[in-house]
């Protein structure tokens, strides 16, 4: 069976370290198929490549944490809350939709990044309930 993922996303150093070994593991496990002798040493190789070249990225800073959504912040983004969700979906991009909507919100993009993530995660939650 063949598992085909996609990380997108503004990492640390850490986290991409942290993300390369969780998705490259499968790859160097096994090679259940024929497709797979082909695909998981091509998958291998450009995830190599995308971790080797965030080599150069800044240690995470001592005693640094995850960025938090205050409920200020939320109530903020909430407002504009249905454009938030058109334009993600129209953009299909996590980043490209904060950076476009910050300034007009008045927070962060890293916030609006953060909201984004917590709708999805609910709706996620809520279909697993059905």
């Amino acid at each position: 069976m063949r598992n085909r993922k996609t990380v997108e996303g503004d990492y640390c150093k850490t986290c991409i370290k942290k993300l390369y070994w969780k998705v490259n593991t499968p790859n160097l496990i096994g090679w259940a198929g024929t497709i797979s002798l082909v695909l998981a040493p091509i998958f291998f190789i450009s995830n190599t490549i995308q971790y080797l070249s965030s080599l150069g990225l800044d240690d995470v800073p001592e005693g640094a944490q995850k960025p938090k959504l205050k409920k200020e912040e939320i109530n903020k983004i909430s407002k504009f809350s249905k454009e938030v969700i058109e334009l993600y979906r129209k953009t299909k991009s996590v980043s490209e939709t904060a950076n476009e909507l910050a300034p007009k919100v008045g927070v962060a993009p890293e916030k609006i990044a953060l909201y984004i993530d917590m709708v999805l995660r609910l709706a996620a939650a809520k279909r697993k309930k059905k």
